[in-house]
């Protein structure tokens, strides 16, 4: 996230190259999907989102961080801060996925 916002031109060509695969392909988006599953920089990013929001949540006293939009349903135990980490993932996915709450807690589905 940091690199792209210091190369905004980069970002901007990446963006760009990005919804150029998305109209070439809108009914299964095979190109696109394969570029976000293998691009490292976006990968670690849903790292570096769940280790930030890990951090906020200790600062709120939570035992769950729940986040959404990074694409990859997640659910992750941060023992360093004893909080459960929940991303939703992303509903325009091959597989979408989501997230209830129930009396037994949180439970990441994939819709079919």
């Amino acid at each position: 996230m940091i690199f792209l916002k210091n190369h905004k031109f980069i970002s901007d060509l990446a963006t760009i190259v990005y919804q150029n695969l998305q109209r070439l392909d809108p009914k299964n988006q095979t190109a696109p999907r394969l570029l976000k599953k293998y691009t490292k920089i976006y990968l670690r990013e849903s790292e570096l989102i769940a280790e930030g929001a890990v951090k906020y949540g200790r600062k709120k006293g939570v035992d769950m961080v729940f986040c959404g939009h990074t694409h990859n349903a997640m659910h992750k135990y941060f023992s360093k801060h004893r909080i459960d980490y929940y991303n939703t993932g992303c509903w325009t996915e091959a597989t979408p996925t989501y997230i209830t709450i129930d009396k037994h807690g949180p439970l990441i589905h994939y819709y079919k």
